[in-house]
Parts: structure tokens; sequence; C-alpha cells
């Protein structure tokens, strides 16, 4: 009987995370994409930032990574080479030199460790 309760309250706890990560206000920009956390080695002129990549592409999305911006992206420090869901907005769609980049305002933990 302990294990069903359990198992109910953990079922519980596991759906309601998404909306407690949710910011308020209802900005139909608002995007969820999940992807691994990553530095943002690559680009000489943010190294400290982080990038969320493999990202698969979808609604109407083509970009594969993107650049983590917003007051709560150093939350992500200790998320490097873990799955998450960012919430926030596109704030640029990217260029031939720079990545898409999000302005985060929450995330959610997906995995533990990035699939290949």
């Amino acid at each position: 009987m302990r294990d069903v309760v359990l198992a109910v309250v953990v079922s519980l706890l596991s759906s309601a995370l998404p909306a407690l990560a949710q910011p308020g206000g209802g900005d139909d920009k608002e995007v969820r994409i999940v992807g691994c956390v990553q530095l943002e080695n690559d680009h000489a002129k943010n190294p400290n930032e982080f990038v969320l990549t493999m990202v698969k592409p979808e609604g109407g999305r083509k970009a594969t990574a993107y650049g983590i911006t917003g007051d709560r992206a150093k939350e992500l420090g200790r998320r490097v080479g873990q799955q998450v869901e960012v919430i926030g907005v596109i704030e640029s769609e990217g260029t031939h030199d720079d990545l898409p980049r999000i302005k985060m305002s929450a995330w959610v933990p997906v995995k533990d460790s990035c699939t290949q």
C-alpha cells in the first residue's frame, strides 16, 4: 500500500513540475525546448554562456542548438551534460555566424545525461 501511495505522489509531483516552472504572463511567443546543456566553447565572444544542443527541430523551428540568455541562465552551470527543458522566448533566430538565442525564464530537468 505504501508503494502505491508513493507512486501516486511521485506521479503527481512530476506532472506538476512543468507547471511550477512556468513563468507568469501568457505570452504566445513562449516556447519550450528540450536539449542537452553544454558550455558555449565554440563561440569566443561568449565563452562562459551555455548552449542547448541536440534539440529536435519542431514547430517550425529548424535550429538544433540555441544559445541561452537571461538572468536564470547561470542556474544551468550544474546541469552541463544533462538534458533539460528550457522555457522562454526566442530572442534571435541566429545568423550564419551566430546561434539562435532563447531568453530563458525557467527550466525543468528531464534526464541526468544526454543521449547520443
